[in-house]
């Protein structure tokens, strides 16, 4: 048995040597990989040679690929040359010690699952600890049973291949929004007119985050406004959010009036929507001469008419949102006379319950606030 050797530490720490591998009754109560089945990859850091034997042994019997480290440094340079699965670290290694090391790799990892197994003969609560906050996963206390070497690398592969079909499901789930984006970039708003006449700040949480805002004129020149917001996000959204945009341009043009347009929209919402999907939604109708607007809310919060920093009318929600029911109880439009210089600010509720770092929710009265402080009529909440 080799001679226990000083650690750099004030502690005591027990000899180390080949017996810290318990070795199974028989070869036989192994089972074997295939010959041309590889089970991944394993790093094994030890400073001691004849402890990465041992282990290196078992794991090559039971199917794995395995790289050796002498030390803490070493293993940080081979774990980012050689991408490995799992990682069985040692803890007291002459300079860089086990848990240096651990921190290291699993930074140079990012989000990539590497599972760091210490292996230690230390079973102090406060090793144990250190190890885990270090960015550990697990321990094997020396001496190593291989039943449990083998359970721990069975427990292994089983989140491996959990956190595989999670990141096929992100996977998934991101095309979903890129075809969202997609759609609604180039089917669902590609009709707006004008729109460089408006403030527009649209910041989705999401690629697509279910909110949307329309624009087109009747043939006799008023301008037609939509905010929706629909419930849920990316493609689910974006699938409600065609036909509403169709609907939308179509009656626009050949000149049909809000009311008409909000009852056909409803309509097939309810028709098409799951019973949980819905859309809040705000509609305006602007005369050709810009003094007088009709405006319709369902949903969303207050709208704002803006004069010299002052609001000088609200439009609250007066009817549910679209979708909800069957027959739209006919929209009431509310009749306001513009003057010069008016804003009006049509908001979802992604402003008022927007939060910072803290956690504190955006709110209705900053927004009177904002407003009151006189920020640039095209970007009120740009800051």
């Amino acid at each position: 048995m080799p001679a226990a050797r000083p650690k750099s530490s004030s502690r005591t720490f027990p000899a180390r040597s080949a017996r810290c591998w318990r070795w199974p009754t028989s070869r036989s109560s192994l089972p074997s990989a295939s010959a041309d089945m590889t089970r991944g990859k394993i790093l094994v850091v030890d400073d001691e040679p004849t402890n990465r034997m041992i282990l290196g042994a078992q794991l090559r019997h039971l199917g794995y690929e395995i790289v050796e480290a002498a030390d803490g440094l070493d293993a940080v340079k081979l774990a980012h040359e050689t991408r490995p699965d799992v990682v069985f670290m040692d803890i007291m290694m002459p300079g860089m010690d086990g848990y240096e090391a651990t921190r290291r790799i699993k930074a140079g990892a990012g989000d990539r699952y590497l599972p760091v197994i210490f292996l230690t003969a230390l079973t102090a609560e406060e090793d144990m600890v250190k190890g885990l906050e270090s960015g550990g996963d697990d321990f094997l206390v020396k001496p190593i049973s291989f039943a449990m070497l083998q359970a721990r690398l069975n427990a292994i592969e089983r989140v491996r291949r959990l956190n595989h079909t999670l990141r096929q499901q992100a996977e998934l789930m991101r095309r979903d929004e890129q075809l969202a984006e997609e759609l609604f970039s180039g089917v669902i708003t590609a009709p707006n007119v004008e729109m460089e006449k408006f403030g527009v700040m649209y910041l989705p949480a999401d690629t697509f985050s279910g909110d949307l805002i329309l624009s087109a004129r009747r043939p006799t020149g008023e301008l037609h406004l939509l905010m929706g917001d629909f419930t849920g996000h990316g493609l689910y959204a974006a699938i409600g959010a065609m036909p509403l945009a169709q609907i939308f341009h179509s009656m626009t043009a050949k000149g049909y009036g809000p009311v008409s347009i909000l009852a056909e929209m409803n309509r097939k919402l309810f028709e098409m929507l799951p019973t949980e999907m819905f859309c809040a939604a705000c509609i305006a109708s602007i005369s050709p001469d810009v003094r007088n607007l009709q405006i319709w809310n369902g949903g969303l919060p207050d709208a704002l008419l803006v004069r010299d920093r002052t609001i000088v009318s609200r439009f609250p929600s007066t009817s549910l949102p679209l979708g909800v029911i069957e027959d739209l109880i006919e929209p009431e439009m509310v009749h306001h006379v513009l003057q010069p210089g008016d804003h009006l600010l049509i908001m979802t509720d992604g402003v008022t319950e927007a939060r910072n770092a803290a956690g504190e929710m955006f709110g209705s009265e900053r927004v009177l606030t904002t407003l009151r402080e006189g920020q640039p009529a095209h970007s009120p909440f740009a800051r």
